[in-house]
């Protein structure tokens, strides 16, 4: 990890989740702990690597872990996004203000509906998002029980 990725290589998605992680922290990667007291770096590489089957298939997964103090999810398009907690305690999560993908959104909804559910706020049903913007969305949001999908 040190010398990041040569010149026509692709830097490994286990690099990713570390630089990542480490920038988030504001620290150096050395100093984080090894990436696979987390997960298995070699099964995140294989599933949704340059030569995956999630690639080649062009099918859509994440996966997520925490790691370093930190809740991580990679997509499988390659995307990295770094929460701000791995505690699980959605009351002390902040969420992503500015999400730039499809995992980092998901992490950022699912933080705010924790937040907001821990508060109190009844957040079952639908929500009007207006914000004088076009186009205007809404979204529902309803409990999910294990073997929904």
């Amino acid at each position: 990890m040190g010398d990041g990725a040569r010149d026509g290589e692709r830097r490994s998605l286990a690099d990713a989740v570390v630089e990542a992680v480490a920038a988030s922290l504001e620290r150096d990667p050395e100093t984080l702990p090894p990436l696979y007291e987390a997960v298995d770096p070699d099964a995140l590489d294989a599933l949704f690597g340059p030569s995956g089957p999630a690639t080649r298939s062009g099918a859509r997964g994440r996966v997520r872990f925490a790691y370093a103090e930190r809740r991580v999810t990679v997509a499988s398009d390659g995307a990295v996004a770094v929460g701000s907690k791995a505690s699980g305690d959605a009351a002390e999560s902040t969420p992503d203000a500015d999400p730039a993908s499809e995992a980092a959104f998901e992490d950022a909804l699912a933080a705010l509906v924790r937040a907001a559910e821990s508060n109190g706020v009844d957040v079952a049903g639908g929500w009007a998002c207006r914000d004088g913007s076009t186009p205007e969305w809404g979204v529902e949001i309803y409990e999910v029980r294990p073997g929904d999908d």
